[in-house]
């Protein structure tokens, strides 16, 4: 436990001295105060979802949120993971931790820095809405909220095991972005797709398309940004959700323990190749 928390500690303090921590946790606190402060916008944005209730545009924002730290952190993790392939900078310090070890404790860290960023945008957005007097970023129940939280923490575990999948394969850190581009791009689409189906209500709860968006919920990551919406907006049943829930948690368990392996054989094995051809 130790070394996790060694190794957390040393991923977390990392990027949260950094300038992108900063920049990444201004971004969504100005654009709530973009949206609240300007008239037009928040006009607009009241007439782009007059034809939806409050849960629904619950269901319009969690994927935009979802998909925005989703892709941070993928990059975060893409970094270390190449760095740990192409350099010899944490040899010495992760000498005696294993590849599990080492894995769970940059994903800790990220974890701490995600609350961190969470707990930000939360307090700021309470502070926006209730100097602005209006229910723009309102959570009807605590429901709401439990599940808004968790479904980012879901999301983001999941495109960091996605990403260690690919990151591990990569030689060059000047490709590291071929690491997060298939993430992104997939969370995009996912997120795009669920704002689609936030706007328009009750279109998509019957037939094939229903049985379809079932199984489709249950892959990690993709689930978590689609199954809130079609809760919400769609008219599923709690019952999909927590199936939906099941399936992510038994296949993200596979798809981490094959990126564990995937990071012991290939990184550390790349590095320690490395370090014995020099020694």
């Amino acid at each position: 436990m130790n070394k996790i928390l060694i190794v957390a500690k040393y991923t977390f303090m990392t990027n949260f001295t950094t300038k992108w921590f900063l920049v990444t946790t201004l971004i969504p606190i100005f654009t709530e105060f973009f949206l609240l402060h300007s008239n037009k916008m928040f006009n607009f944005f009241l007439l782009f979802t007059n034809h939806l209730n409050p849960r629904n545009v619950i269901a319009l924002i969690i994927p935009v949120i979802a998909a925005y730290f989703c892709i941070l952190y993928s990059s975060i993790i893409a970094n270390e993971v190449v760095n740990d392939r192409t350099t010899r900078i944490n040899e010495l310090l992760f000498a005696m931790p294993s590849a599990r070890i080492q894995l769970i404790g940059k994903i800790v860290g990220l974890y701490v820095l995600l609350i961190i960023q969470l707990a930000m945008l939360t307090v700021a957005t309470i502070f926006l809405t209730e100097w602005q007097r209006n229910l723009f970023l309102y959570v009807p129940t605590i429901f709401d909220a439990i599940y808004f939280t968790f479904n980012i923490l879901f999301a983001t575990f999941f495109g960091l095991i996605w990403t260690v999948q690919i990151a591990v394969c990569i030689d060059d850190n000047t490709q590291t972005a071929l690491a997060v581009i298939p993430v992104t791009l997939i969370y995009l689409q996912a997120a795009g797709l669920a704002i689609s189906f936030a706007l328009t209500p009750g279109k998509m709860s019957f037939g094939i398309a229903r049985i379809v968006l079932d199984c489709v919920g249950i892959i990690p990551g993709i689930g978590s940004i689609l199954m809130p919406v079609l809760y919400y907006a769609q008219n599923f049943s709690l019952i999909e959700v927590i199936v939906s829930v099941i399936g992510e948690i038994l296949i993200g368990k596979f798809l981490y323990k094959r990126a564990i392996k995937k990071y012991s054989v290939k990184a550390l094995a790349h590095s320690n190749k490395k370090t014995n051809k020099w020694i």
